[in-house]
């Protein structure tokens, strides 16, 4: 367990900043990230942010120019998202991939919902 003090401190604008934390290996790999609200997301006072989804050879970017809590993302087609209902941080893109239920390769649409800004 580690101890970072007390949260007060950290907390001196909770209804418009976030906690973020990004736990790394020896080498500097991102081994996971999180991050999380000081309030409901509701009373939460961020920005707008525009949500982009863009198809990669690697799978799909998804990125925000400011913090958005939680996106999610769907496929027209069934199948499965290697991550999905993540939080996103500016200048700090995910790479997600998707595996169709289907054999073949299809051609499909992606719809990305944000908690805090329009449908994309």
């Amino acid at each position: 367990m580690i101890n970072v003090g007390s949260m007060t401190q950290w907390r001196t604008r909770p209804m418009d900043t976030y906690l973020s934390w990004h736990w790394k290996d020896v080498s500097g790999e991102t081994l996971a990230r999180s991050s999380a609200l000081w309030c409901a997301p509701v009373e939460a006072n961020l920005p707008p942010s525009g949500v982009q989804c863009v198809k990669t050879d690697e799978g799909f970017e998804v990125s925000a120019d400011s913090y958005v809590p939680l996106v999610q993302l769907s496929a027209s087609v069934p199948g499965k998202w290697s991550d999905n209902g993540m939080s996103l941080e500016p200048g700090q893109p995910v790479v997600v991939n998707f595996c169709s239920e289907s054999e073949a390769k299809l051609e499909f649409d992606v719809e990305v919902r944000s908690l805090g800004s329009p449908t994309q």
